[in-house]
């Protein structure tokens, strides 16, 4: 401050023929000298500032942080591979799965068709959605050895519910059926040339009827051809069953022992296309198909 009221003092006398003009170069320098210095200084506090910084460290990720690794005392450096802690992402979280190769056109069609898939995120035993998802990537390439494509999904996690590492379940939707034949799984019977199901008459005997399977999940199928919606299908005791045996309807009395095919009764029940009233039934499964990954 000295060094510029000198200089600005300079300036006047000059005009007045008071002063020299190299005594104003000479009061010039010293106020930039005396700047410089200022700088430095600054430049020495902004540094301090940063060493200092250096002591608090700043997470470049949004998540939790895991146990430390390190305990008060440890050193640290810059290289050490272990670190202090790990942070892990968990909003948004990804899902990485695998599906069979088998599946992959359905699942592109599915794309080209909506842009996207809807992801669904069940636990370990398939029964609890856990968190509902969007599809995110998909890898280049099948692995050979076994025959599987690897998938990518994005959950928004904000309830926390998915967490690092964790097995879950993965279902894809790839296709809505409405008016879907459904029945138990348990129903299914495979010959050698077709899979076939019981059909339970009227008269309280068994036919065959050859099926065409849409697909099978959680424990249903889906019929794309065979049968009709109402008909009653046997899902017990079938390894006893005979074309023309006899079978207990639910509701009625079991079959006499002496009559022909009889044996154990074996239990039917409607398939799940129309309701017992014989309406249509509000259901509208969706083929989906269940992906175990971690």
């Amino acid at each position: 401050a000295l060094s510029k009221l000198t200089y600005d003092r300079m300036k006047v006398l000059i005009v007045r023929d008071a002063a020299s003009q190299q005594e104003v170069d000479e009061s010039a320098a010293a106020m930039r000298q005396m700047e410089a210095a200022v700088n430095v200084d600054k430049a020495s506090l902004a540094n301090a500032e940063l060493q200092l910084s250096y002591t608090k460290i700043t997470a470049p990720i949004r998540g939790r942080v895991g146990l430390r690794m390190l305990d008060r005392g440890n050193m640290v450096k810059a290289n050490d591979v272990t670190g202090i802690a790990v942070i892990t992402q968990l909003q948004p979280i990804s899902v990485v799965f695998s599906i069979p190769q088998d599946d992959i056109p359905a699942v592109r069609q599915r794309l080209n068709e909506a842009g996207s898939i809807e992801v669904l995120a069940y636990d370990r035993s398939f029964k609890e959605l856990i968190a509902t998802g969007n599809f995110t990537a998909v890898d280049n390439q099948v692995d050979a050895s076994t025959g599987t494509l690897k998938l990518k999904a994005t959950f928004a996690n904000e309830k926390e519910t998915l967490f690092p590492n964790q097995f879950v379940n993965i279902r894809l939707l790839v296709k809505q059926w409405e008016d879907a034949i459904v029945v138990p799984s348990t129903a299914i019977q495979r010959g050698p040339d077709f899979p076939f199901v019981y059909i339970a008459k009227e008269d309280e005997t068994v036919d065959i009827r050859q099926v065409e399977i849409a697909f099978s999940d959680a424990g249903k199928t889906v019929i794309q051809t065979g049968i009709a919606a109402g008909e009653k299908v046997v899902v017990e005791g079938t390894d006893k069953l005979q074309p023309g045996g006899k079978v207990t309807l639910p509701g009625s009395k079991p079959p006499s022992q002496d009559k022909a095919g009889a044996g154990k009764p074996s239990e039917s029940k409607p398939s799940e296309g129309k309701s017992s009233e014989g309406k249509p039934s509000e259901s509208k499964p969706s083929e989906s198909k269940p992906i175990e990954s971690k």
